[in-house]
C-alpha cells in the first residue's frame, strides 16, 4: 500500500555527514518532505543543515520512487535555493557542497540579474541551483515547463510583504502549475502574528516549526554536560561477596 511504502521511504534518510545527527533534525527533514514548512529556529540550530538533508535525499532517495506515483513531484526535478543576495547565493552553494559532498559539476550559481532573456532559464544538467528571486524573475519567461521540484528560501521573513520578488516568483510558479515542495527558514524572531500569517499565505506554508516544537532536543543540544555523584547502598549479601572477592585477589598476589 502507499502508506506502507511511505513508511519504508521515510524510515531511511541519507545524512550527508559522518557525525551524529540530532533527532529533531531528522524529524524536521521528514516533515519537510511531506509539507511546505517554515523553520523559525535560532541560527545555532542550523536550519540550513536540515535543508541540506532534504535536498540531498531529494536527488538520492530510494530507487523505489522511480516505480511509484506517490512522489511525482520528487523524482528527476531540480532543487532551487533562493538567497537574499548574489554573495549569499555563492556562499550557500559553497556550504552546501562542503556539507553534502554533492558534485560541484551538478550545482550552479545563477546570480546574473543584469541581462534579461525572454525564454526559459537554461540550467542544463544542473541538479541544484542557487540564485536570488530577482535573478530568477529577470531571466525566466514561461514557467510552465519549469522542472523545479524543491524550492528553499533563505531569510524567509522577506516574504512577509506580498509585493516582494520572492512572493512574485512563488505566485508565478503556482500559476504555471509547477508541482514543487517549499522550505522557508529564518533565524530572525517572528513576534507579530500578522507577519506570520502573511508568510503562511504568501509561501503556501502548511506547517511551522519553532523552538517550542523541539525544546527537549534543543536542551540536549545546548546544555552543558554535568557529572552527578550517585551513591547506592549494597545489600548484605553483595557486601559479603565483595569482601570475599577482594580477599581472594589479595591472596593471589601474596598480600
Amino acid at each position: 500500500s502507499e502508506s506502507a511504502l511511505q513508511n519504508v521511504l521515510f524510515s531511511r534518510l541519507f545524512v550527508p555527514v559522518n557525525v551524529p545527527i540530532c533527532r529533531f533534525q531528522l524529524q524536521l527533514a521528514i516533515a519537510a518532505l511531506k509539507n511546505n514548512v517554515l523553520f523559525a529556529l535560532p541560527r545555532a540550530m542550523d536550519s540550513f543543515f536540515i535543508c541540506c538533508i532534504v535536498a540531498f535525499n531529494f536527488r538520492r532517495f530510494l530507487s523505489v520512487i522511480q516505480m511509484t506515483e506517490l512522489f511525482r513531484w520528487f523524482f528527476k526535478k531540480k532543487v532551487l535555493f533562493i538567497a537574499s543576495s548574489s554573495e549569499a547565493a555563492l556562499k550557500l552553494k559553497k556550504d552546501f557542497i562542503a556539507r553534502t559532498g554533492f558534485p560541484e559539476s551538478e550545482t550552479c550559481a545563477y546570480v546574473n540579474a543584469t541581462k534579461k532573456n525572454s525564454g526559459n532559464l537554461d540550467c542544463g544538467t544542473y541538479s541544484v541551483i542557487f540564485s536570488t528571486a530577482e535573478s530568477m524573475l529577470d531571466n525566466t519567461g514561461d514557467l510552465s515547463g519549469c522542472d523545479f521540484g524543491l524550492v528553499v528560501i533563505d531569510e524567509a521573513e522577506r516574504a512577509a510583504v506580498g509585493s516582494h520578488s520572492i512572493c512574485v516568483l512563488i505566485r508565478n510558479l503556482l500559476l504555471a502549475k509547477v508541482l514543487f515542495r517549499l522550505i522557508a527558514f529564518t533565524s530572525s524572531p517572528i513576534n507579530k502574528v500578522a507577519m506570520l500569517q502573511s508568510l503562511v499565505t504568501n509561501l503556501q506554508i502548511g506547517q511551522i516549526y519553532s523552538t517550542g516544537n523541539v525544546c527537549e532536543d534543543m536542551q540536549l543540544l545546548v546544555s552543558s554536560p554535568k557529572l552527578v555523584a550517585q551513591y547506592i547502598s549494597l545489600p548484605e549479601e553483595l557486601s559479603k561477596i565483595s569482601v570475599a572477592f577482594l580477599n581472594g585477589v589479595l591472596r593471589a598476589h601474596g598480600v
